[in-house]
């Protein structure tokens, strides 16, 4: 009979030893960085960036190989990321005996502009033209050689500020200091009137162009001379201006060192000697050529 008691203890417990050896182990699933499981992420200077992480036990630690181009730090189930300085580095999760690595990048976001041309009046004032990307770092480079512009940007804002000066066309250029490409901004300074067709001397620094003087007597001797005169009669005090006529003149072309003739003109704005103009339009039903100057525009005839 104890024999049979024997049996049945030792037949019990190897069944309780199978049972145990057969319970299987709890498993710790691998460390997963985002929905997509993430092996690299890419922000800019300043920018922050939380991402979900699952796996593990469910808690984490992070490491940061290089905490000057970087900051991570656990909350919760996230991973909060805040870029520091250009550069890359790398992340070290770990939870449990689970850990995964993370490469990020802080970058200067490609330039964008939210206008890539605009048009402003005279006098015109600009401040809701946006400048986005290109760090905190990143410059501008004007072609304004008409000084129909002045301006004003904070890289760090993204804020620019125009302010259109007189008639003429100008670019801005911004540039960041990586090989991402640059973008330009053409700034189209323009009245709202149109006086092609109308001899005379007009200021481009209000929204109309209006002349200096009522232009009463004009002369053209081809080749030789163009007169035009706030004076019906010819007189020595009268307030006129010379210069020599164009050969031709073609719409955009540049002519340098111009020379013109003030007389009893504002001298402090328009000093006797030689200007850059550009021909800004040719009407040839009527032979006149419109020169644009810095400030100001003639409409005069010109040789064929």
């Amino acid at each position: 009979m104890k024999r049979i008691f024997l049996a049945l203890a030792l037949l019990s417990l190897g069944v309780s030893s199978c049972k145990e050896k057969d319970a299987p182990v709890e498993q710790v699933a691998e460390i997963k960085i985002g929905d997509s499981d993430l092996k690299e992420v890419v922000l800019d200077k300043g920018t922050h960036r939380d991402i979900l992480l699952s796996g593990g036990n469910g808690k984490f630690s992070a490491t940061v190989k290089n905490s000057k181009i970087l900051e991570a730090k656990i909350d919760g189930g996230y991973l909060k990321l805040k870029g520091l300085a250009y550069g890359e580095t790398v992340v070290l999760l770990r939870s449990h005996d689970k850990q995964k690595t993370l490469t990020v990048k802080v970058e200067r976001a490609e330039i964008s502009l939210t206008d890539t041309e605009v048009t402003l009046y005279p006098s015109q004032e600009r401040q809701d033209i946006k400048v986005i990307g290109g760090g905190d770092d990143a410059i501008v480079e004007a072609e304004n050689p008409e000084m129909a512009i002045t301006y004003e940007w904070d890289a760090k804002t993204s804020k620019l500020k125009l302010r259109a000066n007189h008639e003429g066309e100008a670019k801005l250029i911004f540039r960041s200091q990586d090989n991402k490409p640059a973008k330009e901004l053409k700034i189209i300074v323009k009245a709202d009137n149109n006086v092609s067709d109308q001899i005379g001397f007009y200021g481009t620094t209000s929204k109309t162009l209006r002349p200096y003087f009522s232009t009463l007597l004009h002369a053209y001797r081809p080749g030789k001379m163009i007169w035009i005169s706030a004076s019906p009669r010819m007189s020595r005090d009268q307030t006129r201006i010379l210069m020599v006529p164009l050969k031709s003149p073609e719409k955009g072309r540049k002519i340098e060192k111009s020379k013109i003739t003030f007389i009893n003109v504002d001298d402090s704005k328009f000093p006797s000697g030689e200007y850059d103009l550009i021909v800004e339009e040719v009407v040839p039903a009527k032979g006149l050529v419109t020169l644009r100057g810095q400030g100001f525009k003639l409409v005069v005839p010109y040789d064929k």
